[in-house]
């Protein structure tokens, strides 16, 4: 039995040999270690420089993807916070923060928000559109809440439009943005009626166009206006005359008798305006200046005050006698000033207080009023004295930069 296993043995080995053993005409690789067995060569062409290119395998760690969002009917921060997975403490912490930040009233269905996320689609950071300018980031690690307010870049643009049904739709119809046209009001409203104007008036204006990341969001000041009006040529040209942003004829002339200096007039007298507060129309018996909170507000002429209080509906409020038959109101003040009492003689610019929301308001603005005999009635129907005149030292530089609007607005608008 050993033998037949011995045979067997000897056998398989020479099998072996003679398999592995090259053949007649084959050599051995001197290169060739053994226990290697070659693999067939392709010649594939290498690639050049130009054939290569460069394959990220991951993202950088700093990559962060943007999704972006409406808000919903019936969404608040804490829903929209637990929908893309923030933890209830990180939550709860970041509500607290945000109650400081924001007028939670103004979190509107349709408003815009993004949500951040890193290359580990973890959420790095929420960032709320408050409004045109304000965005309110909500970051997530750290967690911490913050309002960030975006920059705002003014380009100076020019534009001419003819009036077909009214000064907004001719505004629009230029392409500019549609405050342009309390803008233009504002640089004229003592001089012509808006409210009257006739088809094929026109206008020709320069003006700051305002743009948030890109976006226009509204005009700034009006640099120079030639308009015309049922066949008569106005002009009115912005300068600072030492106390702010006004409008002149071309003599430095002040166009303006209001009793504050105005980014713009909003609304004027009438008898029938749809209310921004109260919502439906209703006769609107003033006029009214749109300006920031703290804007000085100065007595329209020489007079004594008869009334000085604050009213539920008025805010607080002037009231000065200036004849037996005329007396003007200032409404919505932020504060009375403390020399303004009942009783008190005042001087034409005075300064009676500082321009507000008090009272029922929709935003920062006063509201004059007009009293003659009693009754309401348009200021822009009353002479009152008009605002400063350029003043001498200013003369020579307001002469040279009308001389350049002039210019401007007689160049074809591209």
């Amino acid at each position: 039995m050993k033998r037949i296993f011995s045979i067997l043995i000897l056998c398989l080995v020479v099998v072996v040999i003679w398999m592995t053993y090259p053949t007649s005409g084959e050599s051995r690789p001197k290169d060739l270690q053994p226990g290697y067995v070659p693999c067939e060569a392709f010649d594939y062409p290498q690639p050049t420089v130009a054939d290569t290119i460069d394959v990220p395998l991951l993202p950088a760690l700093s990559e962060e993807r943007i999704r972006k969002f409406t808000v919903r009917w019936g969404d608040n921060f804490p829903k929209i916070l637990n929908r893309i997975g923030i933890p209830r403490p990180d939550i709860n912490l970041l509500s607290h923060q945000i109650e400081s930040l924001i007028d939670l009233r103004e979190f509107q269905v349709g408003n815009k928000y993004q949500v951040h996320y890193n290359e580990a689609e973890e959420p790095m950071r929420l960032v709320y559109e408050a409004d045109v300018r304000d965005r309110l980031v909500l970051s997530f690690r750290p967690v911490a809440a913050q309002m960030i307010q975006q920059p705002i870049i003014t380009h100076i643009k020019s534009t001419y439009g003819v009036i077909t049904s009214s000064l907004t739709s001719a505004v629009l119809a230029a392409g500019a943005p549609e405050d342009l046209a309390d803008k233009i009001l504002t640089v004229l409203a003592w001089k012509v009626d808006f409210r009257n104007l006739k088809r094929n008036d026109q206008f020709r204006v320069i003006y700051e166009e305002q743009t948030v990341e890109g976006e226009v969001i509204g005009s700034g000041k009006v640099l120079a206006l030639h308009f015309t009006h049922d066949g008569t040529h106005y002009a009115g040209y912005g300068f600072d005359n030492g106390d702010g942003w006004e409008y002149f004829d071309e003599n430095g002339i002040n166009h303006s008798h209001s009793p504050l200096i105005c980014d713009r007039i909003t609304s004027l007298y009438s008898k029938r305006r749809f209310h921004p507060v109260k919502r439906r129309y209703r006769s609107h018996l003033g006029m009214d200046f749109e300006a920031e909170i703290g804007t000085p507000i100065e007595a329209i002429d020489d007079g004594v005050v008869i009334d000085a209080r604050y009213g539920r509906a008025n805010g607080n409020f002037v009231k000065i006698r200036h004849n037996k038959d005329l007396m003007t109101q200032y409404l919505h003040m932020s504060r009375i000033d403390s020399l303004i009492t009942k009783g008190v003689t005042v001087k034409k610019g005075q300064k009676i207080g500082e321009v507000g929301s008090t009272g029922l308001s929709s935003g920062p603005h006063l509201c004059l009023r007009v009293w003659y005999k009693n009754r309401q009635q348009d200021p822009l129907k009353f002479a009152f004295p008009r605002r400063k005149d350029i003043a001498t030292d200013r003369k020579a530089a307001f002469e040279e930069q009308v001389a350049a609007y002039k210019k401007d607005l007689a160049d074809p608008i591209l």
